[in-house]
């Protein structure tokens, strides 16, 4: 739900049983906009990986690329043939690291964490096409398209704690 958090508008997500993802479709060239900013205030989470998330979407960089990722209609994600996830951890040390965990959908990438940082605003921007050739060095970033950001909720047993976000975007 929409509220305000120290005078800041944020949407407020608190994981529950069941995960989600809510994303916004894009069609922006990663090249022409590659700097995602966004703001963010954790509540403590203890150890791991707090379990909301942003997420970005990729088309069209890969060799194997092809179609029309805008020929979607529906309730899915956009059509997309990369992904990762930007996640917050229980410390500040792992702070831009990347996760390629098994059995995972797409790997993480820690942009910040610690019991320290929690409970206070933090506004980031990432370099996504630095990123993405972190990830995926064999692809071709000037072919690369974001298709979508948006947020993922990982399922949660028990009382988790809430995240609040605020001001995504996408830049040059």
């Amino acid at each position: 739900r929409v509220v305000e958090r120290d005078g800041v508008p944020a949407l407020r997500l608190i994981p529950g049983g069941d995960g989600f993802i809510v994303a916004r479709r894009l069609d922006a060239p990663l090249l022409m906009s590659p700097y995602l900013s966004w703001s963010w205030n954790i509540e403590n989470h203890g150890e791991g990986l707090h379990t909301v998330r942003l997420i970005v979407g990729f088309h069209g960089g890969g060799r194997a690329s092809g179609g029309e990722p805008l020929a979607w209609l529906g309730s899915a994600l956009p059509p997309h043939d990369r992904s990762f996830a930007i996640a917050w951890a229980d410390s500040a040390l792992r702070r831009g690291s990347v996760l390629k965990p098994e059995g995972a959908r797409a790997p993480l990438y820690i942009a910040r964490g610690g019991r320290e940082n929690a409970n206070t605003w933090w506004l980031e921007t990432l370099d996504l096409e630095r990123i993405y050739r972190e990830l995926w060095p064999g692809d071709d970033t000037s072919r690369a398209r974001v298709v979508f950001v948006g947020l993922a909720v990982t399922p949660a047993t028990g009382e988790a704690p809430a995240a609040f976000v605020s001001g995504i975007r996408l830049s040059r």
